[in-house]
């Protein structure tokens, strides 16, 4: 009987242990993630060939290192103070209004405690031959400057393994056509989009991904399933739109002009995806149609992802290519070593620092273009003791 006691007293300890050491996972909130912020940001494509879908569940290990191919893609971020002091638009972006018809429609992002989101976007002053559609050379579509709200969650704080949000929405477009054959001159036609978006949790894990030339470290990740389906409803000048008009721009009231299902792992501290696998038209998630991952703020498995020391400090932080201020705490009389590295993780600059205690001191950029840098600080084994972020814009 006692030894009895004794071993179910130890299993119920090494059950305690397991579940305190378990895997968890994150949740992400206002806390420890950040909207977008004005600058530019960094991605890559890769061949989607040969690439897998990822497994959901929990504690699951992805590996994507192997992407291969694509081209690598830069998207400026500017300011948008009409919406709120947190929203930034992207410029690059286009909304279908046919399946046949995209039109520039600039995206805006911003972030509040309810979620990381899209308020709306803003279309700006376009004109279009409308030949490839239509035929005829004589007809066009002439938009004018226009924005519209539509709030959809990108996530739903707070977000962690089986959350789901959605949204209903629907926004008009305005736009002048010409349509010849059927002696429609500058008429007023509106477009309702009514989109339905639906997201949900479903894995959670590490994810590694390319770092320029090796692999990145293995990033705390949620697994976030997406879908989104859009129909158009024409009218012209107020009036249901003729089947003669939908005919010529190869359209249907109630036409789907987007559907598309995608997959994406976010991790803490920014609201870019850390990678995005688009499945087209695939409903099952099966077969990836292109691959994007995120070339801002990753670092190779062989870099130090946070700092351990007691203070290092890098200020001004974003700032100008010139001399920067950094403060931290020296605990050796030997030279330790600054290093500063670009976002593939190739070193740029070298720095011996002396003395020993609390130091202030300046290094040198002069020279550096814009983008995101890391700065390494290493003793004088050449062990990595921490690193900082540090963002350079003119």
């Amino acid at each position: 009987m006692k030894n009895s006691f004794y071993f179910i007293s130890a299993v119920l300890i090494s059950l305690g242990a397991v579940h305190a050491n378990a895997q968890s996972a994150i949740t992400l909130d206002k806390s420890n993630i950040t909207g977008q912020v004005k600058g530019t940001i960094h991605t890559h494509t890769a061949s989607a060939t040969g690439v897998s879908a990822p497994k959901t569940g929990a504690n699951q290990v992805w590996n994507y290192t192997n992407l291969s191919g694509g081209v690598a893609v830069s998207t400026n971020l500017l300011v948008d103070t009409t919406v709120s002091k947190t929203a930034v638009m992207d410029t690059s972006t286009h909304e279908n209004v046919v399946q046949t018809s995209p039109v520039k429609s600039f995206i805006i992002y911003d972030i509040d405690s309810k979620g990381y989101f899209t308020p709306g976007r803003m279309l700006p002053h376009q004109d279009y031959s409308d030949a490839i559609i239509t035929g005829n050379p004589k007809d066009s579509t002439l938009w004018q400057v226009q924005s519209y709200k539509a709030r959809q969650n990108i996530i739903a704080f707070p977000a962690t393994m089986s959350s789901a949000w959605s949204s209903n929405t629907v926004h008009p477009l305005n736009s002048k056509i010409n349509l010849t054959t059927y002696g429609i001159t500058n008429a007023s036609v509106d477009i309702n989009v009514h989109s339905v978006t639906k997201d949900s949790v479903v894995g959670w894990g590490t994810l590694q991904i390319p770092a320029g030339s090796k692999p990145s470290q293995a990033y705390n990740v949620l697994l976030v399933r997406h879908f989104i389906v859009s129909t158009d409803s024409f009218y012209l000048n107020g009036q249901v739109a003729p089947s003669f008009m939908l005919l010529a721009f190869h359209s249907k009231q109630n036409d789907t002009s987007t559907i598309d299902y995608s997959e994406s792992f976010y991790r803490a501290g920014t609201g870019t995806p850390l990678l995005t696998l688009d499945f087209g038209y695939d409903a099952t998630y099966t077969t990836p149609t292109t691959v994007t991952y995120d070339a801002d703020n990753v670092q190779s498995s062989v870099e130090a992802p946070a700092s351990s020391l007691e203070i290092f400090n890098v200020f001004p932080n974003p700032a100008k290519a010139g001399f920067i201020n950094l403060e931290l705490m020296k605990s050796s009389n030997s030279n330790w070593n600054l290093a500063v590295a670009n976002a593939l993780g190739q070193n740029l600059k070298t720095m011996k620092v002396e003395g020993n205690g609390k130091l202030n001191f300046q290094m040198d950029l002069t020279g550096m273009k814009n983008g995101l840098y890391f700065i390494q600080v290493s003793d004088e084994n050449g062990n990595v003791l921490g690193s900082s972020k540090l963002n350079i814009v003119q």
